[in-house]
């Protein structure tokens, strides 16, 4: 038998949540109110995020990098917006999934590869991101997709 209880209420709708590999942070989605990150030890909301649109669509965020310390989130107008979780508040880092014409409605770290990201648009094209490093990007042209090798 399962049980429950309420740890966090938001005012808001909430859209999606995403834990940490740590189970510490939660990462809540709110309907046209950004992302809110949560301790779930202390249950006091850490950091709040901005930047990017968000109005009809759902949209899945992501907590991911090398020690966890990133934030990654599609956006309505074709973009993928990265944070540091220290900084919050703006992205540190903004770049345009192919034409902009389609929302980026997913974003999800690479467990295996911390530096790598993929996203999807409502299109159902898959991106995936890395660094743009010359000595550790290998590029498939013919999918579009760029793997980093470390």
């Amino acid at each position: 038998m399962l049980q429950h209880c309420t740890l966090i209420k938001e005012l808001h709708a909430i859209q999606s949540i995403t834990l940490s590999s740590s189970g510490r942070k939660l990462l809540v989605t709110v309907h046209k109110r950004g992302l809110h990150l949560w301790d779930l030890e202390s249950l006091g909301m850490l950091q709040q995020f901005a930047g990017f649109k968000q109005d009809l669509y759902k949209l899945t965020s992501t907590i991911g990098g090398i020690n966890e310390d990133f934030v990654a989130s599609g956006s309505e107008d074709g973009f993928l917006h990265l944070w540091h979780l220290s900084s919050g508040a703006r992205p540190i880092y903004s770049a345009m999934s192919a034409t902009g014409e389609h929302p980026v409605t997913c974003a999800n770290w690479n467990p295996a590869l911390p530096t790598m990201l993929a996203t999807v648009n409502d299109e159902g094209e898959i991106r995936i991101w890395a660094p743009a490093s010359k000595h550790s990007l290998f590029i498939l042209p013919c999918f579009s997709c760029a793997f980093w090798f470390p």
